[in-house]
This record gives C-alpha cells, structure tokens and sequence, in this order.
C-alpha cells in the first residue's frame, strides 16, 4: 500500500498544485474563467483514459515520445504564462487560454500512467476483492484524494492573497514547472541522441532525473507560504464596523480562513512525510533470509518433511564447484500435503529472490504476492519451478537440476 502511496503522491502533486496556482490566477484576474481550467482538466481525464485503454490493449502508444512532446509544450507555455503573469489583469482572456493548455499538458503527461497502474495489482489468478489487491488500490487512491485536496485548498488559500502576492508566488511555482518540464524535455531528446551531449546540459539532467522530487517540495512550500499568510492575516481586524452584524461577519470569515489554512497545511505536511519517511520506508529493502542445512547423498540434496512442513518459507543454497550458489525455495501449500518447490528466481525478475511477509511469499524486486498455491507452475513472477519428490519422508532434489540452474544465478 505505501509504496503505490508514494507513488501517487510523487506522480500527482505537481501537476495538481500548480494547477491551483493557475485556478487562482485566472479567478482573480478573470472572474469566471476558472471554468475553462476545469474544462480541460476533464478534457485531459478523458483523454486520459482513451490512452491508458489503448496502452493496455494495444502497442499504438510511445510512451517516450508522448512525454517528449507533452513535457516540451508545458516548458514552452510555461515560459509564456511566467512572462504573461504581471500582465494578466490586463490580457486575461489569453493568459486563461494558456492557462488551460498548461492544466491540459502537465495533467496528460502523467494521468495515464496512473491510470494504468491498477492493472498491475493482481496477479492473473488473484480476485480484485483479495486483501492485496485492494491495499495496494487504497494506497493509489489515497495518494491522488490527498495530492487533489491540497489542490483544491491551495486554489482558495491563494484567492485570499493580495494580487501581488499571488503574483509573486504564481512565477516562482511556473518557474518550477518550466524547468522541470524543460529538463524532462532535455533527457529524452539525450537518450535519443537528437540533441548532442553537452556538459552544462548533462548536469542539469543529472540533477534533476536524482533530485525529481524538489520541484514537488518547492511549490508544495510556495503553497505553504500563502497557507502561512492566510493564516497570520487572518488576526488582522479590517474595523471598525458600520454594525455589529457586519463585525460578526468579518470575524467569521476570518476563521474560515484560519480553517481552511490549517488544513492546507496539514495536507503539505502529509504529503512532504509521504515522499520523503514514506519514500525512504517503502524502498528500504529485506535481506534473504539465510540458507538452511540439508544433506546430500548421491547426487541429490536431501530435506526431511518434518523441517519443512511448517507452512513458512524455507531457503536452501546449493554451491556449484565452480563458485555459484544456486539458491531454491520450499514451502508447503496450505491445505494440502503438497509443496511449492523453485528456484530462488523468476523469468522476469532474475534471481533477486523471494521473502515471507505476513504469510505471504514476495517478489524482493516487484514487490508481486505470489499465490503459494501456484508456486511450482511457470508463469508471471512465480519462482523457476523445480522438480522434486518425495521418498521415505523426504524431500528429494537432484544435483544435476540445480547445476543447471547456475546460469540463472551468476
């Protein structure tokens, strides 16, 4: 669940905040016209959605060249919007019109991928209502309910601000935006060697491909500073008053924003300690447990029932002359007399092996739960299966298999 949380988070935070930089921009210096921003953010959803369908379905979308183009347009009206901002009282119908394209680019440019992302939650032979597949679900949705709801709080904490406030802090998170987009922009045209490989261009790529994250931190603190504003001014009497009336009205407008800054305040925080303890927790990696003993006798390992029938996960290593240690896992089916017998490596992910968490046996690279009852049959993420047999209450494994393994492990 945490690490489809941090995920997310990191996925949907900037995109969405700088969106509330932009709502509350086009609010105050065209009333009105914060339709047209949500306008195309629905756009941009459905959109979405036809394109996530098809990268399911199809191969007819290019993932790469998508984000080049879409990460290009938003450096460019990025760079227009930041030059348009002292002037949008002024131009307020084309700074709108910006506006709305920029929602449009930095939303598509990730809402596919996390729209795709649940598909990959189950395992063929896993039911969508099974404990897994739904606490990696509540993890996806928590992450973009918690990123939209510190959009939806900056959007009205940002309205409140003086026009030069807003101003200020609205260049400083497009600034952001723009060297982000532009970096991403500059990393793929490197990859695909269109562009040549200069130093300067190579460091700012470098840093910000290790460093993704502090443009998220950056207008999550910019969001911040209104949040802090709204709230000190918030204390400021505006009296004295014509009536009592209008002095009650004053006071509770001011602690509605004393409300609503606290809560925005909160969502920075909840989110700053997702991608960052959250982060560092959910990609702390386990360590394999250590190999257990068994004895060999003529060409075969062999390991008594009564040590591995416990239903937990059992790892046994097999040193090849050579110097390569095959690793291979026991690990008796529930309900049944029957073992999972594989190696300590699947298809896909290579011999990074596996571990037991809560009963369940776990991909160390995927982080996939593997279905224990399938565990000796090929496919997905399943162990490489082994063969094995069961004779005078042993379980009995050829040498000559797990020799054959050693290609797999070296």
């Amino acid at each position: 669940m945490l690490k489809y949380l941090v995920e997310t988070s990191g996925t949907l935070a900037l995109p969405a905040v700088v969106a509330a930089f932009l709502l509350a921009l086009c609010g105050r210096s065209a009333p009105g016209r914060e339709i047209w921003l949500l306008r195309s953010f629905l756009l941009c959803c459905a959109v979405s959605l036809v394109t996530a369908g098809l990268k399911l379905t199809t191969r007819a979308v290019n993932q790469e060249l998508l984000v080049l183009h879409l990460s290009c347009a938003g450096a460019v009206i990025s760079l227009l919007l930041l030059a348009l901002v002292p002037l949008a009282p002024r131009l307020p119908k084309t700074v709108s019109v910006l506006a709305s394209v920029a929602v449009f680019c930095l939303f598509y440019e990730q809402l596919p991928v996390f729209m795709v992302a649940p598909a990959g939650f189950a395992l063929p032979d896993q039911s969508v209502f099974s404990a897994d597949f739904l606490l990696k679900l509540a993890g996806w949705g928590t992450g973009a309910g918690l990123s939209f709801l510190t959009a939806w709080c900056a959007a009205l904490v940002l309205k409140r601000l003086s026009w030069r406030s807003l101003a200020i802090l609205a260049m400083l998170a497009l600034l952001a935006a723009l060297i982000r987009e532009a970096s991403v922009t500059l990393q793929i045209l490197l990859a695909r060697r269109i562009i040549p490989l200069v130093r300067w261009i190579f460091s700012l790529v470098k840093f910000t491909s290790n460093y993704g994250q502090c443009f998220v931190f950056i207008v999550q603190t910019l969001a911040g500073v209104a949040a802090l504003a709204v709230f000190c001014g918030s204390f400021r009497s505006a009296g004295p008053y014509e009536n009592p009336a209008r002095a009650r009205l004053a006071r509770a407008a001011a602690r509605r924003d004393r409300r609503l800054s606290i809560l925005e305040a909160l969502c920075i925080i909840a989110l700053a300690l997702i991608l960052t303890a959250g982060a560092e927790i959910s990609s702390r990696g386990f360590e394999l447990s250590p190999a257990e003993h068994y004895d060999i006798r003529d060409g075969l390992a062999v390991i008594a029932l009564d040590r591995i029938g416990d239903g937990h996960l059992h790892r046994f290593e097999y040193q090849i002359p050579g110097g390569v240690a095959v690793r291979f896992i026991v690990i008796k089916k529930p309900n049944s007399m029957a073992f999972g017998v594989g190696l300590d490596a699947c298809e896909i992910c290579g011999a990074t092996g596996y571990y037991e968490r809560d009963g369940q046996v776990v991909c160390m690279l995927c982080d996939v739960v593997m279905n224990i009852n399938t565990i000796g049959y090929r496919g997905g993420c399943n162990p490489i299966p082994l063969a094995y047999r069961i004779e005078s209450g042993s379980m009995v494994i050829s040498l000559d298999d797990l020799a054959a393994a050693e290609k797999i492990f070296r």
